[in-house]
């Protein structure tokens, strides 16, 4: 095992390769032609269009597609198309799936939507895509750019739409899988994957759909020990490295296997009333729980034993061996009504969105051993209400109108333990933190064909939005605060044109804004360390929402036989982004009570300025009925323009954002059997906390290094009711970091079919 700095040397020749292929796809086969729903894209503009006939760019994955990867969760599906970008950092046990969009940064800043509901809490504004698989998605639209003229806050990036899938007669379906690793602690070891549903289509118009998928994996070794100096004399075992800034220090142990256990159950039902008129419900609920294995420590004494504090100077202390676990369920309450009122189409959308979730955080954590600890519960609970018209006016224009409410409450409350294995003794509360926003919109589109060849669409939306309720309560600091409520509005409207060339080219460009509002974690819920030399992170309940500006040119032409070709150039402007600003000692006892003089204190503030500016490619090429390949690249420019807070920032790259994406993937299929090979490459990035982009070193613990991953599936379908499927991840076993270690080799073999 070698920890020092992984040498990421990109000769000539690998730079064509990188800069033509890299990330090969999942997905590959978008060359194919599908059916015509398959090519209908609505999110874009919330009328259904054509792929290529948006203002914007639009891509969709249909289910054959899905089938083809090797995505275990559901926001491994936007991986191959340019612009998008799913950054996991810990494989199957992330537990904050990341989607973002056009570079612009933080997922809170794209929204993802299931079957028109917002998937993002109202906590923190993290995508949650619970209680639903991947076997559960029937295709997947993602729309790149600001969308908030239509879906308001958080769409800032663009907008991520699953659609669930519905039986067409009666069916039942299942996957049994089991997956190992040949990569020792850098693999996903014991990995099992279970899927079953049953529906069916009656001929008194009601549909239903039931399905149970269950995901249960031992997980790798993603986390390691260091320590600043070399153990003395007679210690022996560690393993010398880097910081990420360039300072030496020594890897003195592993923090074990994390896991995790999940499961996903759906009811849907569906029921045709005539006249146009339809009723759906649906319920989901996810459960997710990580697992933990005993921490590892490399360092042997004179006697040859295991040794965990490594003597002095600089003694390791046994507190920063084991790794916290969390448990999250969410539940999702959805009712959707369509009919029609006159000439206009009108579809009204209910969804209650509740979650439960608590972590256990380190207190003295005894290595391996039952200890005290902190647990902190955080439940959130969010209402949305959507009313929409679609109305034709004459035979050019379209308008699509409507308006939408949100009602988003969450706390945090932490107690201390006496065991942290087995959540026992729960002490009296430590802290408090509770909060409340409300949004409030109207919107309006009108598509306008101006001539047969040219469409324009012009849109806006305006939203109220408010912030109240908010508490914190921490007795040991004698902080007993109601905060008053803080409210504001903000228009966003975009214009759009999309000209037909021809039938092998069409032309399109808009223009446009969008708005993310602060949520209630920024608000009302500060971030305590629990070191005495750590950083509290302030909350701010007089934040003003994000906004940007936004402008794009594209083009979708199909220049040869089976070929479709994408471009986009992308130009954003940002202001009053969210930093965070350390806070002077004169403010200090208000802002962060409590703390010690060597405690670091920031509070987040309204300061930002920037600009982004990318460009997009992406080709499809059908070679044959048996035969297709996908190729696609993303290349990102990113500036921070204004940060009086912290002027070190300023000309420095966005966080946590790759500036090089690309894609190739190839789909072969020959009588039963199917394989398709694909890969991703993803430029470095510069972690959240590291706005002045720091980082010297990459290819050691904590750094975000660039990475080639290929993936390999192969199918063989004896028929409809059995197909044997043997997914092969980072084929090539490439190691690094992506803050976590990337998970080495593992394949996974499934049994899959439909009666």
């Amino acid at each position: 095992m070698n920890f020092l700095p992984i040498r990421l040397t990109i000769t000539r020749g690998r730079l064509a390769f990188i800069g033509l292929l890299p990330s090969l796809w999942v997905g590959a086969v978008l060359a194919e032609d599908v059916a015509d729903m398959e090519a209908i894209v609505v999110s874009a503009t919330r009328s259904a269009h054509a792929v290529g006939e948006t203002p914007v760019a639009a891509f969709v994955v249909n289910r054959k597609q899905i089938d083809n990867t090797n995505a275990k969760n559901v926001d491994e599906l936007v991986r191959g198309i340019p612009g998008a970008f799913a950054g996991r950092t810990k494989g199957p046990m992330d537990m904050t799936p990341a989607i973002t969009l056009r570079g612009v940064p933080d997922p809170k800043r794209t929204l993802v939507l299931l079957d028109g509901l917002p998937m993002s809490d109202g906590w923190t504004g993290a995508q949650k895509p619970m209680g639903f698989t991947v076997d559960d998605i029937e295709r997947a639209e993602v729309i790149l750019g600001p969308a908030s003229s239509l879906y308001g806050n958080n769409a800032m990036g663009g907008v991520v739409s699953f659609e669930s899938r519905m039986p067409k007669g009666r069916e039942f379906r299942y996957r049994l899988g089991f997956g190992d690793t040949d990569s020792g602690e850098r693999g996903l070891a014991n990995s099992k994957r279970t899927y079953l549903s049953y529906g069916d289509k009656f001929q008194n118009g009601l549909t239903l759909l039931a399905s149970l998928g269950t995901t249960d994996t031992d997980g790798y070794v993603a986390e390691y020990v260091t320590r600043a100096t070399n153990p003395p004399t007679g210690t022996t075992g560690s393993i010398p490295t880097f910081t990420t800034a360039g300072a030496r220090t020594y890897i003195i142990g592993d923090r074990g296997r994390q896991g995790v256990k999940e499961q996903q159950l759906a009811l849907r039902g569906e029921l045709d009333l005539g006249g146009g008129n339809h009723l759906r419900l649906a319920f989901t609920q996810g459960e997710s729980r990580t697992t933990i294995s005993e921490p590892e420590t490399y360092l042997r004494n004179a006697a040859g034993l295991p040794a965990l504090t490594a003597g002095a100077p600089n003694t390791v202390a046994i507190t920063t061996w084991a790794q916290g676990f969390s448990y999250t369920q969410r539940n999702l309450l959805s009712a959707t009504y369509d009919t029609h009122i006159g000439r206009s189409a009108l579809k009204i959308k209910l969804g209650k969105a509740s979650t439960d979730y608590w972590y256990i955080s380190s207190g003295t954590f005894n290595y391996w051993a039952s200890s005290a600890a902190n647990i902190t519960f955080n439940p959130g609970e969010t209402l949305t209400a959507e009313a929409q018209f679609t109305t034709p006016v004459g035979d050019d224009h379209l308008l699509v109108w409507g308006t939408d409410y949100r009602h988003d409450t969450g706390s945090a409350s932490q107690f201390p333990l006496t065991d942290w294995k087995n959540l026992g003794g729960l002490g009296n509360r430590a802290s408090y933190f509770a909060g409340r926003t409300q949004t409030l919109g109207f919107y309006g589109q009108d598509e306008w064909a101006i001539t047969s060849a040219t469409r324009a669409t012009l849109g806006a939306r305006l939203d109220f939005w408010l912030g109240d309720e908010g508490i914190a309560q921490q007795p040991a600091n004698n902080v007993n605060k109601n905060y008053t409520s803080r409210s504001a509005k903000a228009l966003s409207p975009r214009l759009g044109l999309v000209h037909t060339v021809s039938p092998a080219l069409a032309l399109r460009t808009s223009i446009g804004s969008a708005v993310r509002a602060p949520n209630i974690y920024d608000l009302y819920r500060p971030f305590i360390s629990t070191s005495a030399t750590g950083t509290y992170y302030a909350n701010n309940p007089n934040l003003d929402p994000e906004t940007m500006k936004s402008i794009d040119f594209g083009a979708d032409a199909k220049p040869w036989q089976g070929a479709e070709v994408t471009a986009s150039l992308y130009f954003n402007w940002f202001k009053n982004f969210m930093y965070y600003r350390s806070v002077s000692a004169t403010e200090r006892a208000s802002i962060c009570p409590g703390i010690g003089p060597l405690t670091t204190c920031v509070q987040k503030v309204n300061v930002g300025g920037a600009r982004s500016a990318g460009l997009e490619l992406k080709l499809n090429q059908k070679i044959n009925d048996n035969l297709s390949a996908f190729v696609s690249a993303t290349a990102l420019r990113s500036k921070i323009t204004d940060n009086p807070s912290n002027t070190a920032t300023v000309g420095k790259r966005f966080t946590t954002t790759p500036h090089r994406l690309a894609s190739l993937g190839v789909d072969a299929s020959a009588g039963p059997w199917n394989a398709t090979l694909s890969g991703r490459y993803v430029g470095r990035q510069f972690g959240s906390s590291d706005d002045t982009n720091s980082q010297q070193v990459w290819g050691v613990p904590l750094s975000f290094d660039a990475h080639t991953i290929y993936d390999l599936k192969l199918g063989y379908r004896f028929d409809k009711r059995m197909k044997v499927s043997l997914a092969i991840d980072n084929v090539s076993n490439h190691d690094g970091f992506n803050y976590y270690r990337i998970p080495g080799r593992s394949w996974f073999l499934d049994i899959s079919g439909e009666f």
